[in-house]
């Protein structure tokens, strides 16, 4: 799908996810925020989502999710920067060893023109970006 001229960036929020720790064999789950700066193509949102869905299955680290739905999107859509923030409980934290609950794990991957734009990457984290193009 053609950007029609669009420029600024593309943030999904919020997509949920679970897996499974291939460390302790326990869930963690948590949501993704996967954005881009787009190129001459747009993809559906939807399609993020059943990205960050795909790569979640099976026995993963949170860091590796956050690594392949990064190379996931600037594969599929070619983007000019792409940016990936994942946050996420791990029960083997809450139930297992000093047992924190409610401690959640941020892992994030920026890259082109994302790389350098903490105005962009502040979006990723829930904060207020003002006067960014």
């Amino acid at each position: 799908m053609p950007t029609e001229g669009y420029r600024g960036l593309v943030l999904v929020r919020d997509i949920p996810f679970q897996s499974l720790c291939e460390h302790h064999l326990l869930p963690f789950r948590g949501c993704a925020h996967v954005g881009f700066l787009p190129g001459d193509s747009l993809v559906g949102l939807s399609t993020l989502a059943r990205g960050v869905e795909h790569v979640a299955h099976g026995l993963q680290l949170q860091e590796r999710i956050t690594q392949q739905v990064h190379d996931w999107v600037r594969r599929e859509v070619n983007p000019r920067g792409t940016g990936v923030v994942i946050e996420a409980e791990h029960l083997c934290m809450s139930f297992r060893g000093v047992g924190t609950a409610d401690t959640h794990l941020i892992s994030s991957v920026f890259s082109g023109e994302l790389a350098d734009d903490s105005a962009a990457q502040a979006a990723f984290f829930g904060r207020e970006v003002r006067g960014h193009d």
